[in-house]
């Protein structure tokens, strides 16, 4: 929904919220919209991995956690905000502000900060647009147009889940598909389909005395006709994903260590005039550290992909989707032999959509998660966490209304 607020009900709003008006001799352009998107959902997990196998040196001493199940209202990523606009003069630029946040219709209460999704300050000049904020990485921008029936961001169905992770370890220092705070954005105009795009976080101190971790996320994108094509790169520096995911306490001591964990993906999509929509995803990453002792991780190199359909009927739309993570290969400090036996994993989702018109459908889903038996892929949310080589099945009903 969009509102255009002509210059004197924009002076009154300002002067009604304390604002000095002079601003107010320009017009000005609001967006307020949404995407609101719950579901009922039903998840069984079975076949964690039996106490006292052998598993990768990365991975969890399996526990052999009984099999579960249960019921869960799930909101995803619903979520409100507001745009605008404003342009300066004959000069060619224009100011642009998102604020963003998620709307927790399953619990109506929030954790964390209320501005959490892309929130930002921006100016587009004809050299391109410079944003300033919280913003999705460039390497997760790219992937994010292959979206699942339109409700995989932050759903158990985002094939994020197995080919922008790896298979040990739960923290999201690891995770190459998230949004970062303190970044500085700059994205190139389109010439002849093709446009670039840069992200840089800078590292802020939690300690005196600590690292100063960043993040540079950039990349390319062609778009012509029905066809798109991106290929990202994103660097981490001082995340410690590979440290932070080991199993043993002194392991993921991060002291005296330093660390480059990167991530190159190729984005391919097609979509056919028969409305049919293709998506390809190759990723390689690799997980570097320095500085630690005899037996602490080293490195971690592993590929993945995805392939996905789409295909419109109508009011119906059908999805089926396909992602694969390879057990990769590893290294240990002063070891001779790292195992990465049983990180593999792969995940596969069906689902439908009903459009009722006017940016409301109906939606059901359904997905399992496959992990090799030392691995810990995980497409939970806010219901008890899987163990090491459990396998995960979820099924859907969902309402999904836009604005």
């Amino acid at each position: 929904m969009t509102a255009r607020l002509p210059a004197g009900a924009l002076a009154a709003a300002l002067l009604l919220a304390g604002a000095s008006p002079p601003l107010a001799a320009q017009d000005f352009e609001l967006d307020f919209y949404g995407k609101l998107y719950p579901e009922v959902l039903r998840y069984e997990v079975t076949g964690a991995t039996a106490e006292g196998v052998p598993v990768s040196d990365l991975a969890a001493a399996p526990t052999g956690a009984g099999d579960y199940s249960g019921t869960a209202l799930e909101s995803s990523n619903s979520r409100i905000g507001l745009r605008g606009g404003l342009d300066l003069g004959d000069s060619g630029l224009r100011a642009v502000f998102q604020l963003e946040t998620t709307v927790p219709l399953d619990s109506g209460s929030k954790d964390g900060d209320f501005w959490d999704r892309d929130t930002f300050v921006g100016l587009q000049t004809p050299l391109g647009t410079l944003k300033l904020g919280v913003l999705d990485t460039v390497y997760k921008t790219m992937a994010e147009g292959a979206s699942f029936l339109g409700v995989s961001s932050g759903n158990f169905v985002s094939i994020s889940n197995i080919i922008a992770r790896q298979g040990f370890g739960r923290g999201s220092a690891s995770s190459f598909h998230l949004r970062r705070k303190d970044s500085l954005w700059y994205e190139s105009p389109t010439l002849g389909g093709v446009q670039a795009l840069a992200q840089y976080a800078v590292g802020e101190k939690s300690e005196p005395d600590g690292p100063e971790p960043w993040l540079a996320s950039y990349g390319v994108q062609y778009a012509r006709g029905g066809f798109y094509a991106g290929l990202a790169h994103e660097i981490h520096s001082d995340f410690y994903g590979g440290t932070l995911g080991m199993p043993g306490a002194a392991q993921r001591d991060t002291t005296g260590k330093s660390s480059r964990d990167e991530s190159v993906r190729l984005t391919l999509r097609h979509s056919f005039p028969s409305d049919t929509r293709v998506d390809v995803n190759l990723a390689r990453t690799r997980f570097r550290e320095r500085g630690g002792a005899t037996g602490h991780f080293a490195s971690y190199e592993h590929d993945t992909w995805s392939i996905g359909l789409q295909q419109k009927l109508g009011d119906w739309t059908l999805a089926v989707q396909h992602g694969s993570a390879g057990a990769g290969r590893c290294a240990l400090v002063g070891v001779e032999r790292c195992s990465t036996d049983g990180l593999d994993g792969r995940m596969d989702s069906i689902g439908a959509s009903y459009s009722l018109g006017r940016q409301v459908s109906l939606f059901a889903l359904y997905s399992r998660l496959e992990n090799g038996h030392s691995a810990a892929y995980s497409n939970l949310g806010d219901v008890p966490r899987a163990t090491t080589g459990a396998d995960i099945e979820q099924a859907a009903l969902g309402i999904s209304v836009g604005f």
